[in-house]
């Protein structure tokens, strides 16, 4: 096949899916993490308000400077000021 020198070549990997960059492999990785985390613990309503700011002050620790964002994409149905929840935690 003759090409022109100035045309674009493409190969099959060009139509493929891309794969997530670094950045959104780590972010998927924390968020693997918060799963993890509260899947294994039991307390109160307080308890838990004290592990998502601990959770959060981790996550901007390990440089993510949108910790808040990406607990609540984890956590969607958490209300920050522990008042009416999607699920009642409080008995």
């Amino acid at each position: 096949m003759h090409m022109k020198p100035d045309s674009t070549r493409v190969s099959p990997y060009d139509f493929a899916p891309t794969v997530a960059d670094d950045n959104e492999r780590e972010r998927d990785r924390a968020k693997q993490n918060l799963v993890s985390l509260f899947a294994m613990i039991e307390g109160s309503p307080d308890f838990f308000e004290r592990m998502r700011d601990k959770a959060i002050a981790g996550l901007k620790a390990d440089g993510f400077e949108d910790a808040e964002e990406i607990f609540e994409e984890v956590f969607a149905a958490w209300n920050v000021n522990g008042s009416n929840r999607s699920r009642n935690i409080t008995g």
